[in-house]
């Protein structure tokens, strides 16, 4: 029984550990992460830029978007405008 006592505790602490060491690490990530975001924040130039992203799925795709694109580069070729159409891959 004391045996029994000893390899709980002993568990119990390597649980605890276990949880401290997870929490820990959390802890550095987030903190890193967060500088990281922090850096980007105030070192990233100021862009008074729009873009125009128009799109369409494969489930979705009827071509009026590709139309607009199209409209938009013919007419407006002064707007950053980009198309994207999103495939599902077969193999």
């Amino acid at each position: 029984m004391c045996l029994e006592k000893i390899g709980n505790l002993a568990m119990h602490k390597k649980v605890k550990k276990n949880r401290l060491l997870k929490l820990y690490n959390t802890v550095k990530l987030t903190l890193i992460s967060e500088a990281a975001r922090l850096a980007y924040i105030l070192t990233k130039k100021k862009q008074d830029k729009d873009i125009w992203i128009i799109g369409e799925t494969e489930y979705q795709a009827q071509e009026n978007g590709y139309f607009l694109f199209k409209w938009i580069r013919e007419n407006h070729p002064e707007l950053d405008a980009y198309y994207i159409h999103s495939q599902v891959l077969k193999h």
